[in-house]
């Protein structure tokens, strides 16, 4: 029974020691030059939203090899950022997104800046202006 359960931990120790030191495959990887490919279905360019509307971003992107993305909403008049949303993606071809703000102020002009990333560092973005009117 005792050589059993050492038979165990040894197998487990090499095991886990080849995971820890075996290289990680990436869907293309360094020698990719396609660029993800970025949809967003809400909002339209220069949308207009009144005080207390929820702004709703969706959309999807595709890649042979997706990595991470990142949606921000930032406020023109000054460069904050009011919101954001970091996705780690890794190995995913198709990530569809979602995301919602309910806007607080009676004026202003933002921009919804979505951005996705592949493992060949290969990045779109896309720049969506919005209103907000009283």
């Amino acid at each position: 029974m005792r050589f059993i359960l050492l038979t165990i931990v040894a197998f487990l120790i090499f095991s886990c020691s080849r995971e820890r030191g075996a290289e990680v495959h990436h869907p293309g990887g360094d020698h990719d030059t396609t660029f993800p490919v970025v949809q967003v279905n809400q909002p339209v360019m220069n949308q207009q939203y009144r005080n207390q509307d929820t702004l709703k971003i969706e959309g999807n992107a595709t890649d042979i090899g997706l990595h991470a993305g990142n949606i921000r909403i930032i406020d023109e008049a000054n460069g904050n950022v009011l919101k954001q949303q970091a996705f780690d993606l890794h190995t995913l071809n198709t990530y569809n997104f979602y995301l919602t703000h309910v806007i607080n102020v009676t004026r202003a002009n933002y921009t919804i800046r979505v951005d996705f990333e592949d493992h060949g560092s290969n990045h779109t973005v896309k720049n969506i202006p919005v209103k907000v009117m009283p």
